[in-house]
This record gives structure tokens, C-alpha cells and sequence, in this order.
């Protein structure tokens, strides 16, 4: 006969604010687990005499995080037919553990009834030790996680655990692609022993070359309303110069008059390349940015098309056309990867003849450009 199992959210840290629902909960016969030991409740269990079972040992013993969680819920599944189960997890069930993400979606796949006890996540805590309101704006990522997004300086981020200095560094890294190395940004740790947080204040290169790392280390990173790195600043920058309190000239132009400028802005990355002048080819780079921004903001005042358009058509396009990349991997030639391109264009385009595919030569090629096509 299953039972039902109950997640217990053990709070960032300080026993004491444990609440009074989980204290019940951890006071009954029921089989306890929990997925670390490295957590001041888990002690005051061990002085309580409370049996317990952790999952620390899976860290080592297993490839990656996804086979932790894995094994987490497999155990979990089979105890739970025996009767009910205690699941204990740090701070609060759902803010940061997949663990329990994971655990809760197989429980419902098999129709296993479940209860959840919140806690004070070490979020919380943050917010109270920073003295700020997260309906400010706030964004909270998983440190291991980073790949998956992108730093967005319009609002400030918590960035939770840096638990070693190489993870430390990867998310240094990955802030220094948007903001500047001497932000000022914050690192907060809790200490089992003092029960109390350090709160250091470091530009962002130092984040990396502190002493303590571990499961409770947060990093914090206000928002940057100056920032000029991130793309939709330059969005903005364009709609505020259509605008009416904005540039007449800039207000003046269509598709039509922008026509000689994409010309002489490519020809001026050319010029960039060919001088081998980075930071020259930097600039005109961004103009040609510029000038895709301009037609795309045009595009979204007559309401027909805006930068997301020209985005996913790109993405879908270059996905489309690297199947061995995106679809089946395989090593092929770049001659290969040419041919396939062209193969998989006159697939889209739907033609099938090498007349049909000269008609579809832009018009607008000078007359070397035509005939080298």
C-alpha cells in the first residue's frame, strides 16, 4: 500500500526559523530523507536522536546533477509504496531544488499524493540582508545554469550557489559579457557555525578570488539602468529617435530613402576587415547593426513585421540549414556543407531548375556581382 510523501522546505539556515508545520512533521515515525546532512537542522536532528537518511553520497558517486535527482526520486518512488515518507530539503521546496521539481512531477505522473511545507529560503534571507523588495525586479538564476540565459542588466539578478571557485569564475565570465569588470556587485555567505551572513561588497573581477565558497554563497548584482551592452538598449535607443521628441531626420526616413546606407555601411565593415583595424571594424559593425534595427523599427510602426520577425526567420533558417549540426550529427566537408546549403535553399524556395534559381539573383547586384552569381 503507498503512502504519501511530504517535502519539508528546512529553511536557509538557522534552526529557529524552522516553522512549526515542519517541526510536526519532523516529529513524526515517518521514514525521513534528506537530501544533504550539510545543514544546521540536519545537527539539531542528530542531537534530537532523529533517524535520518542522506542523499550526500550520490554527489560523488554519480556523472552529473541530473543522475543525483534521478536517483533521488527513484529511491524516493519505491519508499513511498511502503508508507509515508519525509523528503527534507534547505530553504524553501520550490525556490532553487530541482530535486523536488523532479520528485513532484514523477509523483503526479503516478498519482501519488503529496504535501509541501515551505521554509525560508536562503532567497529570503538575501532580500532581507540586501534591503530590497523583489517586486522591484528580480531576477534569481541557478548558478549551474547559466548557459541556458543571458545577463539582463535592466533589472538586478541573484545568482545562487557558488559553491566552488571555478563555478565562481564561469559566472564572473558570464557577467563580464554585459557589464563592466569594476561593477560594484555583493557576495553573500551564511555560516553554520556564527548563524550569521558576511555580506561583501567586490567589483565583479573578484568574484572568483574569495576564500569561502559552498552551498550558501550568493552573489548579487544590481541592476545597471546605464548599461549600453545588452541589445535591447540599442531597440530602445532607435524608438526614442522615431519618436516625436526625437531626431527629425531620423523620423524622415523609410525603407526606401535607408537604401544607399546598407550599402555604404557593408562596404565599410569591408574596409575594417581588409585594414585588419578591430576596433574601426567594431564600430562599423555596430553601424550595420544600426541600419537592421532602423528597417526592423519600421517594420513595427506599420505593424507588418519588428526585430523578433527577422530574428526567428534567421535562427529557423540557420538551424534548417546545418542538419548536421542541429538535427544528425555527422562530420561532413565545408564543399559538403555547401552543397547541402544550396540543396536545402532550392527545397525552401521551391525551385527546381538553375533558371529558376538566376531569376531569384537580387536585382539590385552591381553588374560584377551579377554575372560572378
Amino acid at each position: 500500500m503507498s503512502g504519501k510523501i511530504t517535502i519539508i522546505g528546512l529553511g536557509y539556515g538557522d534552526p529557529e526559523l524552522l516553522t512549526i508545520k515542519a517541526h510536526r512533521a519532523l516529529e513524526s515515525p515517518a521514514p525521513l530523507f534528506l537530501r544533504t546532512e550539510k545543514h544546521p537542522v540536519a545537527q539539531t536532528l542528530l542531537e534530537k536522536k532523529r533517524d535520518f537518511t542522506t542523499f550526500d553520497h550520490l554527489y560523488d558517486e554519480k556523472e552529473n546533477f541530473e543522475e543525483v535527482y534521478a536517483s533521488i526520486v527513484e529511491t524516493l518512488l519505491s519508499e513511498v509504496q511502503k508508507g509515508p515518507v519525509l523528503y527534507g530539503v534547505p530553504g524553501n521546496p520550490f525556490t532553487s531544488d530541482l530535486s523536488v521539481l523532479k520528485l513532484v512531477q514523477s509523483l503526479q505522473e503516478h498519482g501519488i499524493d503529496y504535501q509541501i511545507i515551505a521554509g525560508v529560503s536562503d532567497i529570503d534571507h538575501a532580500l532581507n540582508q540586501l534591503h530590497i523588495l523583489e517586486t522591484d525586479g528580480l531576477q534569481i538564476i541557478d548558478a549551474s545554469r547559466i548557459g541556458d540565459l543571458s545577463p539582463d542588466p535592466r533589472t538586478a539578478t541573484l545568482v545562487a550557489p557558488l559553491d566552488n571557485q571555478h563555478l565562481a569564475s564561469e559566472v564572473k565570465l558570464w557577467l563580464m559579457t554585459v557589464y563592466d569588470d569594476e561593477t560594484h556587485v555583493t557576495l553573500l555567505n551564511h555560516s553554520d557555525l556564527k548563524n550569521k551572513t558576511d555580506v561583501l561588497n567586490i567589483p565583479l573581477y573578484q568574484i572568483d578570488q574569495q576564500a569561502v565558497y559552498d552551498h550558501r554563497t550568493l552573489l548579487y548584482v544590481p541592476k545597471d539602468s546605464k548599461n549600453l551592452k545588452y541589445f535591447d538598449k540599442l531597440l530602445k535607443v532607435m524608438q526614442v529617435l522615431r519618436s516625436p521628441e526625437g531626431c527629425p531626420w531620423d523620423r524622415e526616413q523609410t525603407h526606401q530613402s535607408l537604401k544607399p546606407y546598407v550599402i555604404e555601411e557593408a562596404y565599410e565593415v569591408l574596409d575594417a576587415i581588409e585594414s585588419n583595424d578591430l576596433d574601426n571594424l567594431i564600430e562599423e559593425l555596430g553601424d550595420l547593426l544600426f541600419q537592421i534595427v532602423f528597417h526592423a523599427e519600421l517594420g513595427r510602426e506599420s505593424r507588418k513585421f519588428d526585430i523578433g520577425d527577422v530574428i526567428e526567420q534567421v535562427n529557423r533558417k540557420m538551424i534548417s540549414r546545418h542538419p548536421h549540426v542541429f538535427d544528425k550529427k555527422e562530420d561532413i566537408t565545408s564543399g559538403e556543407v555547401l552543397t547541402n546549403w544550396e540543396d536545402i535553399k532550392m527545397k525552401e524556395k521551391d525551385t527546381n531548375t538553375i533558371g529558376e534559381e538566376m531569376d531569384r539573383i537580387p536585382k539590385a547586384f552591381t553588374a560584377l556581382l551579377e554575372s560572378n552569381k
